[in-house]
């Protein structure tokens, strides 16, 4: 069993996140996959779990950090960051790192992400999450993965849209394309506004051209292909996180003799 760690901002998070991951642990090893069984006898689900805070959660929030480090009595870790101060978030993911190493000093896991929406901030976030890791990385056995959407998960759902053949969604997406003055779906990163109403709001668009529909969201990361998820995704983040989870994550899989 490989046991791997999320810590993210909630639930839609780790929802795209973790079924992304199943889609490129099975890609890479194809005895993970029977078709023949239903869905609760996946062979997955034998191989690879998900781990959260408590029996409620398979996934961390990064705002229940604190909180959970005060329930476990931990102290709260000061100081620069091999000598130099640290970045955004670089303080917040270092406690992350050693809430988690003590959560789980007797029941081993094998992977950590540590995703996080950039907001206006990608690059700052992602250069402080670094700086944690690159500190903690001697002590630590598991394999961690950084992620810093640019600039919410909205924009990784985006880049998987395909619209449906002789629906509506073709002309909700030139519609969008005209407003934007760009191709939403292969210039998410551009979506750059806070206001969740906003014109270029990366939530507003998803929400127009999937009516909402949260099972026609998931279709974007269950469904399309993986090449296309990459290059569509190559400014935001995406491209990268799924290339780390194929290097990082895939060869931790080794089947039974």
């Amino acid at each position: 069993m490989r046991r791997f760690v999320i810590v993210c901002e909630g639930a839609s998070d780790f929802r795209f996140a973790s079924e992304l991951a199943d889609r490129l642990f099975k890609a890479a090893h194809d005895w993970l996959t029977d078709d023949s069984l239903p869905p609760e006898h996946d062979p997955l689900n034998f191989h690879r779990q998900w781990c959260g805070g408590d029996a409620s959660f398979d996934y961390f929030i990064w705002d229940k950090i604190d909180d959970l480090s005060r329930s476990l009595g931990l102290p709260k870790l000061l100081g620069h960051f091999r000598g130099s101060p640290g970045e955004l978030d670089a303080s917040m993911t270092r406690q992350a790192l050693f809430v988690l190493e003590q959560r789980f000093l007797n029941d081993p896991i094998h992977g950590v992400l540590l995703l996080r929406d950039g907001d206006d901030k990608s690059e700052l976030r992602g250069q402080g999450i670094n700086q944690a890791i690159d500190e903690a990385r001697m002590p630590l056995t598991w394999k961690v993965i950084s992620a810093v959407v640019q600039t919410k998960i909205e924009c990784w759902i985006l880049a998987g849209f395909i619209p449906s053949p002789n629906s509506d969604e073709i002309a909700l997406l030139e519609r969008m394309r005209g407003e934007l003055g760009f191709n939403p779906v292969q210039q998410a990163e551009l979506l750059t506004a806070k206001g969740k109403d906003d014109k270029k709001s990366a939530k507003r668009v998803l929400a127009v051209l999937t009516t909402s529909d949260v099972e026609r969201q998931r279709e974007c990361w269950t469904l399309t292909r993986i090449e296309t998820l990459k290059e569509n995704g190559r400014e935001t983040g995406l491209k990268t996180f799924i290339e780390n989870v194929e290097r990082e994550w895939c060869p931790l899989f080794v089947r039974s003799a």
